[in-house]
């Protein structure tokens, strides 16, 4: 899997250190755990900030795995936004209900 905040950082040397030295595992349980907790949420869906404050994490641990599930089509982005905590608005996703059954297989 390719870092895709690549884009976003332009190669800085910290970001491209912090992708490579969390291990894929590590990022792939973070993925199915956003996953799982946007299927909850259902059409109310999630925004990086609120799964930051859900999952007591850094906003930096949260939206590439957001952006990464985008791409992959396990997240939806919606038209709604939301309110972040900081006062500005963020774009609400919901998990694609076409890939629900993968719940069930992930352990």
């Amino acid at each position: 899997m390719s870092d895709i905040c690549s884009n976003n950082h332009g190669g800085n040397p910290f970001s491209v250190d912090a992708f490579y030295s969390t291990p894929k595992e590590k990022r792939e349980a973070m993925r199915r755990i956003i996953f799982r907790y946007a299927a909850e949420r259902g059409d109310h869906g999630i925004t990086a900030d609120e799964a930051t404050a859900y999952f007591n994490t850094f906003h930096n641990s949260i939206a590439p795995r957001i952006s990464e599930l985008k791409r992959d089509d396990m997240l939806v982005e919606t038209i709604n936004s939301r309110i972040t905590r900081t006062g500005r608005s963020a774009r609400v996703y919901i998990a694609n209900p076409d890939k629900l059954s993968l719940i069930k297989i992930w352990k």
